[in-house]
């Protein structure tokens, strides 16, 4: 069975390093020095004040991940046909600890919030964005919860820095994910994955705006 691995890695689930200046490392879509004490949602309003673009503030997350015959996904898929839910696990570093509660917010007061899912099997691919409406982000694997893991890495949880509890994964298409930027530079996220990046904190914006 399929691992979940990282683009640019040569290891199961280690992130490659990051790009220096690249998609997701550009500057903040000309925004400057008033990005670097903000939170992600004030990111996201100040994006769509720079653009005139109509964006939904919340902030997302898209984790981009090989999966090798498309298995990765198939697993957690099955997982929520017959639990109606699955954890999808980053492997490496956690996601800092403001930003992880920043999301938990999210959901707890309502506001839809998604993990976006970027996979292909090879770099001789494309990617495939998946939707994934999120429960909660978790720090670790709590033993109630381990029925929700795929078998093939359950026994790696320890390596894993985040746990992300979906309950769907839908496919987008071209348009929606058009929609979805990077919330750093402003720049769609279809330009922006193709670098060395792995994690991009992300927004929506208004397809008809």
């Amino acid at each position: 069975m399929s691992r979940i691995v990282r683009e640019g890695t040569t290891r199961a689930g280690e992130t490659g390093p990051k790009t220096q200046r690249g998609a997701a490392e550009t500057p903040n879509g000309g925004l400057g020095k008033r990005t670097q004490n903000v939170s992600p949602l004030e990111l996201a309003k100040m994006n769509q004040q720079k653009d005139g673009s109509h964006s939904d503030p919340t902030c997302h997350l898209l984790l981009r991940v090989r999966s090798e015959g498309g298995l990765t996904i198939e697993a957690h898929q099955k997982l929520i046909a017959r639990h109606g839910a699955t954890l999808f696990g980053k492997f490496g570093g956690p996601l800092g600890a403001e930003f992880q509660a920043h999301l938990n917010r999210q959901i707890a007061s309502g506001q839809r919030t998604y993990l976006f899912i970027a996979a292909r099997p090879d770099i001789h691919h494309v990617f495939v964005i998946f939707r994934c409406p999120l429960r909660q982000v978790h720090c670790s694997l709590s033993s109630s919860k381990r029925y929700l893991v795929p078998d093939y890495y359950v026994g790696e949880a320890s390596r894993v820095g985040t746990w992300f509890e979906i309950g769907e994964m839908e496919r987008l298409g071209r348009d929606e994910v058009n929609s979805i930027f990077v919330l750093k530079s402003g720049r769609p996220v279809a330009d922006a994955m193709y670098g060395q990046t792995a994690v991009y904190r992300v927004g929506i914006r208004d397809p008809g705006a």
